[in-house]
């Protein structure tokens, strides 16, 4: 296996570690068709419990 040869400096490191971490986007949040609350796209809502507009967990607590 090859070895490198020559010993690879702080700042190139550091410039590849911060160049794959500024890849990273922010969170996008969609609007529930139910209640209209910002929820993650393709999740089911934390305030009513629906996803794509039909109810999938009750939310009572009764």
């Amino acid at each position: 296996m090859s070895q490198p040869k020559k010993k690879t400096s702080r700042g190139r490191r550091d410039r590849r570690r911060h160049n794959s971490a500024s890849g990273l986007s922010a969170v996008e949040a969609h609007q529930c068709k139910n209640c209209q609350s910002l929820t993650r796209p393709h999740r089911v809502c934390s305030h009513c419990g629906h996803y794509d507009g039909k109810p999938v967990v009750s939310t009572s607590l009764s």
